[in-house]
């Protein structure tokens, strides 16, 4: 496993180091004091971390801007901000964030996240009664194996956008 940690303090970088290699002996950990400097590690060596723990406030690309372009990068990383600040909470999710801790971390704090990621995903439900969406080819919903009819074309247009965002809060002016 690959952990990414990202903080521009360099003794709370050492602690996020320290921290990991508690929870995680059997990791690699990469280190980063600037966000721009880990998406150039994932760019120009091909490393792609399974996991980041990130600060969010941080100069130059704040962690936030950085979530969204590893996201591009490589959409499957996990990112786990750590931060001191509440604040973020709702913006973290908004880019799809797996994680929010608020700092100091802790090898506590990072095993409760591991094992949040290592749970085995449910396996799903047969199709019968449960509503299917293909967004390949035609966007459709299905419920019960029939086709859901809307009436008016911007409810499917917003439901298709909500299913974009994965759960993900959104304001009004992005819908």
């Amino acid at each position: 496993m690959l952990i990414f940690a990202l903080d521009d303090e360099p003794l709370i970088l050492q602690d996020f180091e320290a921290a990991i290699r508690e929870a995680a002996p059997d990791a690699e950990i990469m280190a980063f004091s600037r966000a721009a400097a880990a998406l150039t590690a994932i760019q120009e060596q091909k490393v792609y971390p399974d996991i980041v723990f990130c600060d969010i406030e941080m100069p130059g690309l704040s962690g936030l801007e950085f979530a969204v372009r590893l996201k591009t990068l490589s959409p499957k990383t996990r990112v786990v901000f750590v931060t001191s600040y509440t604040e973020y909470a709702l913006e973290a999710f908004s880019v799809r964030a797996q994680g929010y801790v608020l700092k100091p971390l802790t090898a506590d704090r990072v095993r409760e996240e591991l094992d949040v990621f290592a749970a085995p995903v449910p396996t799903p439900a047969p199709l019968g009664d449960k509503l299917r969406v293909q967004c390949f080819g035609h966007f459709e919903i299905y419920w019960q194996n029939k086709p859901v009819v809307f009436s008016r074309k911007q409810s499917k247009e917003l439901f298709a956008f909500l299913i974009d965002r994965e759960g993900a809060a959104c304001t009004s002016e992005q819908i």
